[in-house]
C-alpha cells in the first residue's frame, strides 16, 4: 500500500488531505506528528504589525485598509498609530 486510504484517516488528517492533498499532508504529519498544534486567530502577529505600521505614515482613511489586510480591528489599528504619533 503505497497510497493514503482517506476513508480511514483521523478527522483532521483527513480535513487536511482534503485542503492540502496527499504530498502535502504527508510532510505536515511527518514534521509535526505527535506534537499538540494550536493556529493562532491572527495570521500576523501583534507587535509585528505595530512596528509595521509605526513604520509608515498612516493617513485616517488607511485605517480601514489597514485592519482588513492584517486582520485586526480599526480601533486597534488606529490606536496603534496614535501612539507612534505621540512618540514621535
Amino acid at each position: 500500500m503505497s497510497s493514503i486510504d482517506a476513508s480511514v484517516l483521523q478527522p483532521i488528517y483527513r480535513d487536511l488531505y482534503d485542503l492540502l492533498g496527499e504530498a502535502e499532508l504527508l510532510k505536515v504529519f511527518e514534521y509535526f506528528r505527535g506534537a499538540q498544534v494550536t493556529f493562532p486567530v491572527h495570521l500576523y502577529q501583534r507587535t509585528l504589525v505595530s512596528q509595521a505600521i509605526a513604520q509608515r505614515e498612516v493617513m485616517t482613511s488607511d485605517y480601514q485598509t489597514l485592519a482588513r489586510y492584517y486582520g485586526y480591528s480599526e480601533r486597534w489599528i488606529r490606536t496603534q498609530a496614535r501612539k507612534e504619533n505621540k512618540s514621535q
